[in-house]
């Protein structure tokens, strides 16, 4: 094996040091073995920190943070160690199959894109059910905003690309950071920002190559006024570089979902006629919003279910 690892897998964690040692573990088993293994403990952590020096794998190097910065700020830091020409982001709370980094690196060298960013599916496990996720793979030219936000129908999903499925050049990375300080929606606002940089272009390993844990049947983000609000805030900042439909399914599922149960009735439905005024809404936009409202949200992923259109 070369002395420079061709690939850097990077671990943000912090206070979770045993699921940030069953994730480490996960990529170090990967088939392509010509890679490290940086994991970003994200402000002091001596349970995290003892726990990684239990692992003896010379291909492991944990960086401390001086303070706790946030997901975005540890990738980012764990992108300018990186040795390797690859990297691929792991969650700590979540797990890679054996071949993903061999996979996905294939992918890649075989894209006719010259900056090429590699996803794949996922198995996202939950209490019911293990799901097969994303449930279709983008369309020739299909524009990445409009896969990742919007749907065909009210019982189609969305597309996918999580964090953990991601694989790009360190190159691109260190010319389009995560951006430090996002609470959420820090893959879509990566995916989108690169993008639009030049030669980028995405290829999909069709199979699953990474578990990603949700507690609830079907991920979803907390109800808060201050969660749906920040959605739509950051929706308006991203309106220049994404279509006037994926701004409009954005509002009317992202946005709406979180405000269906915290909103007045009049913020809620005042969403649908901003949809209409800075975007494209189609007929299966407005059913789905009508449906987050009508449905709560413990009810949908049985519907999804019983209409054999599980994501």
């Amino acid at each position: 094996m070369s002395d420079k690892p061709l690939v850097s897998a990077i671990i943000p964690t912090h206070n979770r040091p045993d699921l940030v040692v069953r994730a480490v573990k996960t990529a170090l088993n990967q088939s392509h073995a010509n890679m490290e293994v940086i994991v970003v403990v994200d402000g002091p952590d001596d349970s995290t920190s003892k726990a990684l020096a239990d692992l003896s794998d010379s291909r492991i190097q944990v960086i401390t943070l001086p303070h706790q910065q946030g997901a975005c700020a540890a990738r980012n830091a764990g992108v300018q160690a990186a040795r390797g020409e690859w990297v691929a982001f792991l969650d700590d709370d979540d797990e890679w199959l054996p071949r993903k980094t061999e996979l996905q690196l294939a992918a890649a060298r075989s894209s006719t894109h010259r900056v090429p960013v590699v996803s794949c599916r996922i198995v996202a496990r939950t209490p019911l059910h293990d799901y097969i996720w994303p449930s279709r793979l983008p369309a020739p030219e299909e524009p990445i905003d409009e896969y990742l936000f919007c749907r065909k129908s009210i019982f189609h999903a969305r597309g996918l690309m999580a964090t953990p499925t991601l694989f790009a050049k360190r190159g691109l990375l260190l010319q389009v950071p995560f951006r430090d300080g996002l609470k959420k929606h820090q893959d879509w606002d990566w995916l989108i920002r690169a993008a639009r940089q030049d030669g980028v272009g995405f290829e999909f390993e069709s199979s699953p190559m990474a578990v990603c844990y949700f507690d609830q049947a079907l991920p979803g983000i907390t109800n808060t006024v201050q969660d749906w609000r920040f959605s739509l805030s950051w929706i308006q900042e991203m309106r220049p570089y994404i279509s006037s439909r994926a701004y409009a399914s954005f509002v009317l599922y992202t946005v709406a979902d979180q405000a269906a149960r915290v909103a007045s009735a009049r913020e809620y439905w005042g969403l649908l006629i901003h949809s209409m005024r800075n975007g494209t809404p189609v007929l299966a936009d407005v059913m789905v919003y009508a449906s987050v409202r009508l449905f709560p949200r413990d009810m949908r992923p049985r519907l999804r279910f019983w209409f054999g259109m599980a994501q």
